[in-house]
């Protein structure tokens, strides 16, 4: 039979129907079908689905795969793709690109087990639906015979998500830049102080964004690290011009003092960020006309310390690490310092801690890792120069 990629041949109904008999006793294929959290699906050499859990079979509405005897997994889900070719599933140019298929029949030509995503375009009930999994597929023998376990999960609402994400900060990021633009023309036109603001607060606005996807990039694992020598005076400047016209700081002072080493190794985005954070609880925590102090002290590889007056409660301090926890109660709180244990700990192999006693305040530490030192960069003259 003719196929423009995976193989068309099938098992006859006789045959097909033996190997669903052959799995439906026995034990250890009923226990995997009971256990498996998503929807499990048991192919044959064929790629023909011979069993299924329960959650497979509701999700297609019906009672068993015996309505639609030897289909393969893209005609079960109606894909667009698998009635282009007579063979099928798999035959049509369109299959040589589908996820849940080359992982299949990698592991069935490797016997091992593949991780990867799939996009399927459905036709249900006169409507086109895309609909994007997570799978995993793996070798599954059975008595004498092989078969392979196709193991999903429906991640639809996290890609639509995370495509929505990635348009609003593209879409705001414009709209930023104009406003930015804007008011650097009418400052120069006629200093205005308005326009001034508008331009110091499209930035401000502009880093938060930064922190967002920074975040978002943390939690799905698919951020770099990108270490380099930082020129400690010129972090600490970057802060200080960062708090100087943010809402949180106004009327408190930001006092930074460096008793430590002129640089630090770290990624410069990651460790300003965590910083950022450190300070912004710090401002949140402190009383008009109080004063924040951010340090950084003598020791191998570099430790950060952010010191406010207030005092966390006993009660608060155990939760002070956890997602989503906050002291003010306001739903989409609470972020602050689960992303900077994030960022530290998961990204710069930093330690994060802090302590809180009546009388002394709250001090937030950051320790760097001890790093070997690695060559500056050359400047254009020929001269070493930190980069930040």
């Amino acid at each position: 039979m003719e196929t423009w990629f995976a193989p068309a041949e099938r098992l006859s109904n006789d045959e097909w129907s033996q190997q669903t008999r052959l799995l439906t006793e026995n034990a250890l294929v009923k226990i995997l079908l009971a256990s498996v959290g998503g929807y499990l699906v048991i192919l044959n050499s064929q790629r023909q689905a011979v069993s299924a859990n329960v959650e497979f079979l509701r999700m297609l509405g019906i009672p068993s795969l015996a309505a639609f005897p030897g289909q393969r997994f893209g005609e079960l889900l109606r894909c667009q793709n698998s009635d282009l070719m007579p063979g099928g599933c798999g035959t049509s140019p369109g299959c040589a690109n589908c996820g849940a298929l080359l992982a299949t029949l990698e592991s069935i030509s490797t016997s091992s087990s593949v991780t990867s995503e799939c996009r399927i375009c459905r036709f249900e009930h006169g409507v086109h639906r895309t609909l994007d999994y997570r799978l995993k597929v793996s070798p599954l023998p059975v008595g004498n015979e092989m078969f392979t376990a196709l193991i999903f999960w429906d991640i639809s609402q996290d890609k639509r998500r995370e495509s929505m994400e990635q348009v609003f900060l593209h879409d705001v990021r414009n709209l930023l830049g104009g406003l930015s633009g804007l008011g650097e023309l009418l400052t120069l036109k006629s200093g205005d102080e308005t326009a001034g603001l508008m331009v110091r607060l499209s930035r401000l606005l502009n880093r938060e964004l930064d922190a967002q996807n920074l975040l978002r990039r943390a939690e799905n694992g698919d951020f770099l690290v990108d270490l380099k020598p930082i020129l400690v005076r010129d972090l600490l400047a970057d802060l200080e011009s960062i708090f100087a016209e943010h809402p949180c700081a106004t009327g408190n002072m930001l006092c930074p003092l460096v008793v430590g080493p002129e640089v630090v190794h770290s990624d410069p985005g990651v460790l300003t960020r965590i910083l950022v954070n450190m300070l912004k609880n710090a401002f949140e925590a402190s009383t008009a006309g109080q004063t924040v102090i951010l340090s950084l002290e003598p020791e191998e590889g570099g430790l950060f310390v952010v010191h406010n007056e207030g005092v966390i409660p006993a009660d608060v301090a155990v939760h002070v690490f956890e997602k989503s926890f906050s002291t003010t109660g306001e739903a989409g709180r609470g972020w602050g310092t689960y992303s900077l244990r994030l960022w530290a700990e998961g990204f710069l192999k930093a330690k994060v801690w802090f302590t809180s006693d009546p009388g002394r305040g709250t001090s937030f530490y950051l320790k760097l890792p001890s790093v070997q030192s690695p060559s500056l960069p050359q400047s254009d003259n020929g001269s070493s120069e930190p980069q930040v």
